[in-house]
């Protein structure tokens, strides 16, 4: 049994409804990379799901994240999660659908059901600009690394 799940976004506007979470050239590869892992290892290691089952459209250069529909989403989504020791919610938006006030990024809180915690993970996109700092690589990098090794 995977103690590990990682919650995306949804997919895509290049990937069509039903493909699996994180499957293709993009976050899902960098995600691996972060974590040392290649993306097969990833899967192995982790269930992954996404929260949304469709592309949610753009806004600009980010997506237009229906936040509403998320959070309904994530309230069906939550019993479940009990499960796993740790949630991985993969961006803040996904976060803010499962939680109103922000968590700390690249940090494990407790969330009062069974074991598990969750952490924030900035969204491997490329578009994500946290990534352009060498020093966030690291730190994503570190804390990957250690949830996976």
């Amino acid at each position: 049994m995977k103690n590990v799940l990682v919650i995306a976004q949804g997919p895509s506007k290049r990937h069509r409804l039903g493909q699996a979470p994180l499957d293709g050239p993009g976050s899902g590869s960098r995600l691996a990379e972060f974590a040392g892992l290649s993306l097969a290892e990833l899967f192995a290691k982790a269930d992954v799901v996404n929260l949304l089952s469709r592309f949610c459209g753009k806004n600009g250069k980010g997506d237009a994240f229906p936040l509403e529909i998320a959070r309904e989403e994530a309230a069906a989504l939550f019993p479940s999660l009990v499960r796993y020791r740790l949630v991985i919610l993969l961006g803040a938006n996904v976060a803010r659908a499962f939680f109103a006030d922000p968590l700390p990024i690249l940090e494990t809180r407790r969330w009062g059901l069974g074991r598990g915690e969750f952490a924030v993970v900035p969204h491997p996109s490329g578009v994500n600009r946290w990534y352009n700092s060498p020093a966030n690589v690291r730190r994503a990098e570190n804390f990957l690394r250690l949830v996976f090794r």
